[in-house]
Formats: C-alpha cells, sequence, structure tokens
C-alpha cells in the first residue's frame, strides 16, 4: 500500500509546482502590464512653462487635470497633443516619447477589445488593395473613398499623412539628431489605383532649428514653394491592423 502511494504523493508535489510557478508568471505579467499602463498614463509636461501662455498649454493641462486612470482612450488623446505640441517647439525628443506612448496606448486599448471579442480570429491579416477596391465598391474609381491619418517611423524619422475625403493629402515628416531639427511638409491630391498610391504635388515646405556658435543661440530656417511633382507609392492595407504599408514603411491610424 506504502509503494502505491509514493507515485500518488510525487505526482500532487508536481502538480502543485506547477500551479505555484504558473501563479508566479501569472503575478509578474499582471506587473509588467501594470508598469506599462503606468508609463502609457505619465504625461510629461516637463518641456512646458508652470503656467499656461497659450490655449493648447492650458488644454492639455486641463485634460492632464481630468484624466481618469484606465481610460486609455483619453490618455492617447493627451499623448497625442503632447506630441504635437512638443513637435511644434521643436522638442524632438519629448515628442517622439509622446507620440509612442500615444501609440502604445492604442495598442493596449485594442489588444483589449480583441480579447473581450466572440469574433473568431482571421486566417489572414493582410489583404491587397485590389481585393480592399472590390469590397469597398470600386475604390480605384474614386480616390475619395480612401481616407484616414496614419503615422509611423522610418528610422528616427517620424512621417504622418492625412488623406482627406476630398483627395488631398498632407504629409510631415521630422526629424532629429544631433541637436538638429528639421521638418518637412507637402500637400498635394492623391489617386489610389491597385496596388499604388499616385500623388501629385502642390506645394512643400520645409524648416530647421540648430544650435548656434557656443551654444549661446539658435539657429532657424525654411523655406515654402510650389510644386507640380507626381510621385508613385506602393501600398499594402493591413485590415486586422487597421494599418498601411506606404513606400514600405509601415504606418498606424493616429487620432492627434
Amino acid at each position: 500500500m506504502q509503494t502505491q502511494g509514493i507515485p500518488t504523493l510525487f505526482h500532487l508535489q508536481r502538480w502543485s509546482g506547477r500551479v505555484l510557478l504558473f501563479l508566479t508568471l501569472t503575478t509578474v505579467m499582471c506587473c509588467i502590464m501594470a508598469a506599462d499602463l503606468s508609463r502609457i498614463e505619465s504625461f510629461d509636461t516637463s518641456g512646458m512653462p508652470r503656467r499656461p501662455t497659450n490655449f493648447l498649454e492650458q488644454q492639455i493641462l486641463d485634460l492632464i487635470a481630468s484624466h481618469h486612470r484606465g481610460d486609455l482612450a483619453d490618455a492617447a488623446r493627451i499623448q497625442g497633443k503632447l506630441g504635437r505640441y512638443y513637435a511644434e517647439k521643436g522638442d524632438e525628443e519629448r515628442s517622439r516619447s509622446a507620440f509612442l506612448l500615444g501609440a502604445a496606448a492604442k495598442d493596449a486599448l485594442e489588444n483589449g477589445n480583441k480579447e473581450t471579442s466572440q469574433m473568431p480570429p482571421q486566417e489572414s491579416t493582410e489583404i491587397t488593395p485590389k481585393e480592399e477596391a472590390r469590397m469597398s465598391g470600386e475604390r480605384t474609381s474614386a480616390a475619395s473613398r480612401f481616407s484616414g491619418k496614419y503615422f509611423g517611423y522610418e528610422g528616427r524619422m517620424l512621417h504622418t499623412w492625412e488623406f482627406d475625403e476630398d483627395g488631398t493629402f498632407l504629409h510631415t515628416c521630422i526629424t532629429s539628431g544631433a541637436g538638429t531639427n528639421t521638418r518637412a511638409s507637402e500637400r498635394g491630391r492623391f489617386r489610389l489605383a491597385d496596388s499604388t498610391l499616385e500623388l501629385k504635388m502642390s506645394s512643400a515646405a520645409s524648416g530647421f532649428t540648430t544650435p548656434g556658435v557656443g551654444g549661446n543661440r539658435t539657429n532657424l530656417g525654411g523655406n515654402h514653394e510650389v510644386s507640380s511633382e507626381t510621385r508613385k507609392l506602393d501600398i499594402q492595407f493591413l485590415s486586422g491592423e487597421k494599418a498601411i504599408i506606404l513606400g514600405g514603411v509601415k504606418l498606424k491610424p493616429k487620432s492627434w
């Protein structure tokens, strides 16, 4: 009888050990998720004046003051406003950090929705532009049916794209390095045809900030010009992520 009981006791000990390991791993994962959410809802105002000097600064501070913990949609909105505020000031490091936290908030929100969804997962999240056109009803013959706002990174360069329903677009790219910050934008019209997005430029602008000699001053510069350039970029639609790949750069939807 004792010989038969030894294996039973061994299996119980091994089973209890596995349960303990599972509970430990679960606790660690919960702590990691809590830490990530804490960063997402941490709003960096160190680059702002102590007292607001304009409407946007007052709006950001009011949004932060009224923010409720756990409201990821609101966190994404605030991070987006902070990112745009710092970008306009030329503070690319804080801008990049805020935009990344805003994107993380959106990802966390979307992943949470997916976990509670009862819909079965799709076999493939990628569809071709031709299939997208067929599903939306002759999209290739009506460019205005493709619209949306997107952002993505190409190395240290931040790209933002805004495609309006009237067929116009705004493309902005921001980059920084060694104290020098540059910002360029271009406007025009777009047309979607199969797997290609045709862009017809109408205007382009650029600007930069760089430290002066000795670091006691900042040099500013920029220009604006009319453009008639036509450019064609390959485009792919990632329906499961609501994202696109444009010219080899993955772009996610943006809410700011």
